[in-house]
């Protein structure tokens, strides 16, 4: 249950807990398509991890978020998201290290 063990090493501030949790997800965990609006599942879990921790979890989850200004003056900095969702779970895991 590595969602279940991620929220109690969040509540811990147990980094190396949750770098086990991360690494034991996968795609079928993440997209969990036997329960109904299993799309909002994974946003319901992630709500229950502080802020930076949900941060961090998304920034490597999503590694092609970028930030750059647009060729528009009247428009600031836009956040893109382009590519595919990091399933890489046992690899990024290794660098997530919330900041408090």
């Amino acid at each position: 249950m590595p969602w279940e063990v991620l929220v109690l090493a969040c509540d811990r501030n147990d980094i190396d807990m949750a770098r086990v949790a991360i690494s034991n997800l996968n795609e079928e965990i993440i997209h969990d398509s036997k329960q109904p609006g299993s799309q909002r599942g994974i946003w319901d879990k992630l709500s229950k991890l502080s802020g930076s921790w949900q941060l961090e979890f998304l920034r490597l989850w999503m590694p092609t978020t970028t930030q750059h200004q647009t060729s528009r003056p009247y428009q600031s900095n836009v956040l893109h998201t382009m590519g595919e969702l990091d399933m890489n779970f046992d690899t990024w895991a290794k660098k997530f290290d919330p900041k408090a």
